[in-house]
Order: C-alpha cells, then structure tokens, then sequence
C-alpha cells in the first residue's frame, strides 16, 4: 500500500517537472538588427551602402551626348573627393567648337547615388553615378529613356 502513493508523488513530479520548451527558428526584424558581425550591428553595415560610400566615384568621366542643332556635346567631367567639379563642354559640328570649362562644386542626393552639379543653368546637372561610368539625367532629373538612352553615359577614364 505505501508503494501506491510513492508513484502517484513519482508520476506527478515527473508530469509537472518537465516543460514543453517551445523553440522559435523564425527570425524577426528586430532580432537580425540586435544581431551583430565582427561587433558592428547589421543595420550600420547595410545603412550607407550607396554610390557615395560604395564606389570608386572620383576622377575623369568622357563621353559624347546627343545634341538637337549639331553632332554631339563632348563632355568630360571631372570629380574630386573634395566635392568640386570641373565641366567641359564642346559642341561638336558648330562652328569654332569652342570648349567650354565650367567649374563648382556638388553634392549628394539623399539616396547617395546620384549628383547634382551647383551653378549650372538651363543644363542638365544631375548625373547617376555606377560603376566606372555616370548617367546624364535630363534637366527634370529624370534618367533618358527609349532608343538614346545609351548615349547619355559618360566612362570613366
């Protein structure tokens, strides 16, 4: 008779002591953003990666653009790292072909990859920039579009 109510004690402690532990393999926003890599959180790693902070963005950029009353505009533009810029224009069929030299400084959208040339008037001033190369946006800051498009890339030298 004493061994019935040792197992009752047994089997209730057994019942009772042992928990369902529940594991969660999913993964929420909030934990990959506490979640750190060689003790920088994932969110500062991923944050700045643009044009601005990713790409060897600074140099000499060249190439020929389309032009409504002539050949084409040769234009090479220069970027330094301390934010200014060098323009040189030629239209090229028309007359002397004069070049034209234009000098200021720029800044960064907010998204950082595109930038937008300060002083320059009635002239396209925004340019996407990629790797090795930059997109001439026209004067809406819009990229071209269609059949031309292509003709709107300036390489980097």
């Amino acid at each position: 008779m004493k061994q019935i109510p040792i197992l009752f004690v047994i089997i209730f402690l057994f019942c009772f002591s042992c928990k369902k532990e529940d594991k969660d393999t999913s993964t929420n926003l909030t934990e990959i953003k506490a979640d750190s890599v060689a003790g920088m959180p994932l969110d500062t790693i991923y944050a700045d990666d643009n044009s601005e902070t990713s790409l060897d963005w600074d140099g000499v950029y060249a190439g020929i653009t389309p032009c409504a009353n002539c050949k084409g505009i040769e234009i090479e533009l220069v970027l330094r790292k301390d934010k200014t810029f060098v323009l040189k224009t030629k239209y090229v069929g028309k007359g002397a072909e004069k070049i034209n030299t234009e000098k200021g400084t720029f800044s960064w959208d907010e998204s950082g990859s595109v930038i937008v040339l300060h002083g320059l008037e009635y002239k396209p001033n925004q340019y996407k920039v990629g790797e090795n190369h930059l997109v001439q946006m026209d004067r809406q800051g819009k990229v071209v579009e269609g059949s031309l498009a292509s003709k709107y890339i300036l390489q980097k030298k």
